[in-house]
């Protein structure tokens, strides 16, 4: 009886050791707005911010703004200069495969339908998610066409992420898109299977001259 304790007990701490740890990176809220002419953008633009929501209350507040990344329009500051296209990823979705996982969607999307598009790229915010992984690791998003079963090229963008989140923009890869109707979705790897790798949010941003 008391060799059978001593397991039971050694077990049930050995369980509790070994359980992964998770940040809380499903409370990460995001909140786009418009801004006028300022310092960061002399001709208008938007503002994105993200965080956590500390006290629950499903609204990210000024004092719980973690990041905050300005997108600017060009120089005759007209509001139309850029449109900005959700993914809808929501916060806190995790890949835990290094081959990637497929999020998100933009159905439909045809480069054509935009006129006079200087360049066309994506812009995500992300981070590690557990803490028992490495402090940092490696992780890559691009922008996948579902419709074609295939990478749009140029489209990837990697980070070395903590648990604070990364904000990300990838390059220009209007030119690798087709020009037709596709549904395009984001490819998210991890640097090994296991490791966690979490994406919050993740936009299609098309740039008008």
């Amino acid at each position: 009886m008391k060799i059978t304790l001593y397991l039971a007990i050694t077990l049930a701490v050995f369980g509790i050791s070994c359980k992964k740890q998770y940040y809380q990176y499903n409370k990460s809220l995001i909140d786009i707005q418009s801004v006028k002419a300022n310092e960061s953008c002399p001709n208008g633009g938007y503002v994105i911010l993200n965080g956590n929501d500390i006290n629950f209350n499903g609204t990210l507040d000024s004092n719980e703004v973690q990041n905050r990344e300005y997108i600017c329009n060009g120089s005759d500051a007209n509001s139309d200069k850029k449109t900005i296209l959700s993914f809808g990823i929501s916060g806190g979705t995790v890949s835990n495969s290094a081959s990637g996982t497929i999020f998100g969607a933009i159905p439909q999307f045809n480069k054509l339908d935009y006129s006079n598009v200087d360049s066309i790229t994506v812009y995500a915010s992300l981070n590690k998610g557990y803490s028992s992984d490495p402090v940092a690791i490696n992780a890559t998003i691009e922008v996948y066409n579902v419709t074609d079963n295939t990478i749009i090229s140029g489209s990837a963008v990697g980070s070395l992420l903590t648990a604070t989140p990364a904000l990300v923009e990838s390059g220009n890869f209007y030119s690798s898109l087709p020009e037709k109707n596709v549904n395009l979705a984001i490819r998210y790897k991890s640097p090994v299977d296991g490791y966690s790798a979490v994406i919050n949010y993740a936009y299609l941003i098309v740039y008008k001259h």
